[in-house]
């Protein structure tokens, strides 16, 4: 979860290319204006260009770190801290960057924004999987019957709410 966290933002701030471009205006500025500069001006335009942001990426980041969060909360609650400070340091580095170094992001259609926000109504049931897997995986079986009754209570627990989900995104329709 510290690596799911924490990489994205983590590479954003180290990231190469980006930091090439913003080395190579920096020279290019250090150059003596007295002298014939040696670069063409569709070079320098091309160095003063902001570097591409990419939406659909950060709400990738997002939902996956959502995800994993929720599904591993029960075993691991140290774990959701390390996400909020991960996304909170996402959301800050995303910030910066975009004041300083990107261009223009490019405009966030339907297409992207209405599936991502739809589908956060199932962390609940993200969640429910996560306590229903470790919760049965931790607890002992002292013999082979426990233990199977035990997997078939999962199994038929998680069919049940596979069942509803199913019913629930073929039935609901949102008002759009």
């Amino acid at each position: 979860m510290l690596a799911n966290a924490f990489s994205e933002p983590l590479y954003k701030l180290l990231d190469p290319e980006m930091w090439f471009r913003v080395a190579r205006r920096r020279y290019i500025v250090s150059l003596d204006k007295n002298k014939k500069n040696p670069y063409t001006q569709s070079y320098v335009n091309v160095a003063w260009e902001g570097y591409d942001i990419q939406i659909a990426d950060n709400y990738q980041y997002i939902f996956r770190v959502l995800v994993i969060t929720t599904w591993f909360a029960h075993s691991a609650p140290l774990g959701v801290v390390f996400s909020i400070v991960g996304l909170f340091l996402d959301y800050w580095v995303g910030k910066f960057l975009l004041l300083r170094y990107y261009r223009r992001p490019e405009s966030i259609s339907k297409q992207i924004a209405v599936p991502m926000i739809t589908t956060l109504e199932l962390l609940p049931l993200v969640y429910i999987c996560g306590v229903l897997q470790f919760t049965y995986k931790v607890s002992s079986s002292e013999n082979i019957f426990t233990f199977l009754y035990q997997f078939l209570k999962y199994g038929v627990t998680i069919m049940v709410i596979m069942v509803c989900t199913l019913g629930y995104l073929a039935i609901y329709k949102p008002n759009q």
